[in-house]
């Protein structure tokens, strides 16, 4: 079982890691501008969303000389929690539901996008979820199977 544990955490990962990496390489290669061009628009909506439901008007471009900071963090927790948890850390876990958590209703919001790309980012939005759903059990499991051991 513990090969097969360790197979399947390595699988998992490859995704998360993959993306990391080649966010990271195009940061450090051009400064991340095609990364970024895709997330300005997604995070400048959400300040804007966040700008009206709070009442106030949403300074972008204050909020945007930020973004790079949003991307090079994407790329640590992308880089740094698969590796922790193909090594059997549940804090790797745990990093990656918390990237999970915060990027796909942002990055994948199909509910503002039209044609093709609605159902893109649609599909994208369930393998993320469908993704933190599972690191949720494997940590649900990681704790119940703790707790049994404390009682026995």
């Amino acid at each position: 079982m513990g090969f097969q544990a360790f197979l399947g955490r390595v699988l998992f990962s490859a995704v998360f890691l993959s993306a990391g990496i080649n966010k990271a390489q195009e940061l450090w290669s051009n400064g991340g501008v095609q990364t970024m061009q895709y997330m300005k628009p997604k995070l400048d909506a959400l300040a804007v969303q966040l700008a009206e439901t709070v009442g106030q008007a949403a300074p972008l471009a204050t909020l945007a000389q930020y973004y790079q900071y949003l991307l090079v963090a994407a790329c640590v927790m992308e880089i740094v929690g698969p590796l922790m948890f193909m090594l059997g850390s549940d804090h790797g876990a745990r990093i990656m539901a918390l990237f999970l958590a915060g990027v796909t209703p942002i990055m994948h919001n199909f509910w503002n996008a039209q044609g093709m790309e609605k159902m893109i980012e649609m599909i994208m939005f369930m393998k993320n979820v469908s993704m933190l759903g599972a690191l949720l059990m494997y940590l649900g499991m990681k704790s119940d199977k703790s707790k049994k051991e404390k009682e026995d």
